[in-house]
Parts: C-alpha cells; sequence; structure tokens
C-alpha cells in the first residue's frame, strides 16, 4: 500500500528541500526523496559550500605571501591541510545539520533511497531498509547534475579524479593538469597554485572561461600566468594517451584544428566546453593526478522516466 502525500520531492538540494519547505508551509503534506545519507544536494555536500571554504584558506594564503608588500612580516607559515580539511568538513557539517532540522520542524517526511517512477503519480523509493512506494498528486524532480567525463577517461578517484573528489579529500597533489577551464576548473587550478600545486590548465577553446566575455578570460590568463599556472588554450588531451605510473598519470596534449574549435565555440553555452579532436603534434604532460572539470550532466538515469509523459 503506497503512503500518500500532496507532494513528493526527488532531490534534496536547493531544488528539493526549499519548495518542501515551502509547500509544508501552505499545508501540504510533503515527502522528500534523497539517494545520499546527507541531505543538501551537491551544493553543499560536494560543490558550492566545501569549495568556497577550501577558497577563503587559499585567499589567506595567497595574502600572506604578498603580506611584505604591505609591511606586514609574518615570519614563516605553511598550509596544514588535514586541519584545513576538518574545518571544510566542519562547515559543511553544521549545514547538514541545518538542512535536517529544517524537515523536522517543517515536517516534511525524509525517505533515504533511490526514487524512480512507477506510475507518473507513484514513487518507489529503495534504500536500504527495503522498498516503498509513495503515492502524491504531485511530484517534483529536483535531482540536479552530477560530474561528467570523457570516454576512456574514466574518474579512479585517486589519480584521475573529479570536482567531488577534490572537495572531499585529505590531502592535495603536488602537481595537477586540470582538463577544462569553466567555472570549475579555474577555481581549482587558481587554489591548487595558493596551495603550491604546479598546475596546467588545458582548454580545447581558444580562451580560459569561453563562456564569458573575451575581456575577462584575456585579464584570467594574464593572471594565472603571472602566479605560475601553465594555460594552454587550443588544446585537447587524448584519453587514448592516459598512462598512470607509479608516481601519477602521463597524457598526450595537441593542439586543436580550427574545423573543430569553430564547432566547440558554438557549443560553449551548454554543459561542457571539451570536446573535438586533437590535431597536429602534441606533448605529453606528467603529474600526480588529473582533474576532469569538462562540465556536468544531468541525472535521470534512475529515475525511470519511461513511466512518465516527461
Amino acid at each position: 500500500m503506497a503512503e500518500k502525500f500532496d507532494l513528493v520531492i526527488i532531490g534534496s538540494g536547493n531544488g528539493g528541500y526549499i519548495p518542501a519547505i515551502r509547500a509544508s508551509q501552505l499545508r501540504m503534506s510533503v515527502a522528500l526523496v534523497e539517494k545520499e545519507e546527507k541531505l543538501g544536494g551537491t551544493c553543499l555536500n560536494w560543490g558550492c559550500i566545501p569549495t568556497k571554504a577550501l577558497l577563503h584558506t587559499a585567499e589567506l594564503l595567497n595574502a600572506f605571501n604578498h603580506s611584505e608588500e604591505f609591511g606586514i612580516n609574518t615570519n614563516g607559515f605553511e598550509l596544514d591541510y588535514e586541519q584545513l580539511a576538518d574545518y571544510r568538513d566542519r562547515v559543511v557539517g553544521r549545514l547538514q545539520q541545518g538542512v535536517q532540522g529544517l524537515m523536522k520542524k517543517n515536517k516534511i517526511q525524509v525517505f533515504t533511497g533511490v526514487g524512480s517512477f512507477v506510475e507518473p503519480k507513484k514513487i518507489k523509493v529503495e534504500g536500504e531498509d527495503g522498498e516503498q512506494e509513495l503515492e502524491a498528486e504531485n511530484v517534483i524532480i529536483a535531482t540536479g547534475s552530477g560530474v561528467r567525463t570523457l570516454p576512456g577517461l574514466d574518474i579512479d578517484h585517486e589519480k584521475v579524479v573529479s570536482s567531488d573528489d577534490v572537495v572531499t579529500a585529505k590531502d592535495y597533489p603536488n602537481s595537477v593538469i586540470v582538463l577544462g577551464s569553466g567555472a570549475v576548473g579555474t577555481e581549482f587550478a587558481s587554489m591548487y597554485s595558493d596551495f603550491g600545486t604546479e598546475v596546467t590548465i588545458v582548454e580545447v577553446l581558444d580562451r580560459l572561461l569561453p563562456a564569458e566575455d573575451p575581456e575577462i578570460s584575456a585579464e584570467l590568463e594574464k593572471a594565472f600566468e603571472e602566479r605560475g599556472i601553465r594555460v594552454m588554450t587550443s588544446s585537447m588531451a587524448d584519453p587514448e594517451s592516459l598512462e598512470k605510473t607509479e608516481d601519477g598519470v602521463k597524457i598526450k596534449v595537441s593542439p586543436v584544428g580550427e574545423e573543430e574549435q569553430k564547432e566547440e565555440e558554438e557549443e560553449a553555452d551548454k554543459e561542457s566546453t571539451y570536446g573535438g579532436e586533437a590535431g597536429g603534434d602534441g606533448e605529453t604532460l606528467e603529474a600526480e593526478q588529473i582533474l576532469v572539470a569538462i562540465g556536468r550532466k544531468t541525472v535521470i538515469e534512475n529515475l525511470n522516466l519511461d513511466a512518465t509523459s516527461v
């Protein structure tokens, strides 16, 4: 027998828990389905919040490195990444508890498990405690997005990593190749540089942040190069050339042909700005890690949308 609600929401990120609260305030009975143990979705757990905690420390390190210009002698300092990771996790943990408290306060029933459609108004939740069915006149799909990669460039969470790995890691690499120069790629390239990591950023189009104004791209590239970040635009890494070594990874990066680059420019406002075919001679880059930051994909694979009109 399915448990009945006025509204079922699949996903507990910003697109899920905020409508859940508002619907409850409007006297609707609400069920919130979340596949992860913690509420809050990508932004809270693997995106904005932990990233900004790390970037705050990077900003302080950058300021300390230039403090003598302003008459301040710090007499030496070093990054304690273990302590930084604890700080990051505390920030995330406090907000996780806050979201959990808001669900309880607003009498929103939370179901932990993978939600999928049985019928347009019937949801199956498969979790550790078994299977449950929920029924509602209204359903909101708020499953958000997940990290994207290239065929042949499988994320192993050790040498080939995603942004999810960066914001949960207990350490940081001495060298990194960042594939993609959108918001995610440039943020982490900047952060790692402040941490003292040797950074190379690879972008298939002819400028960083290709979805932004060209003036912004030019200023960012200038700032990156002044900070020692190697910028390789109009370049593409070949996933088939990936070699994992004892110390890290090797991958071939080659110039991108003009025709392929033009095609990518037309796609720059979409999820990814990384594709096409490499051309000409290239060079092999080596680093401890490759950070894949080529965009994100919509999370729909477990929803069984065929059971609906979506």
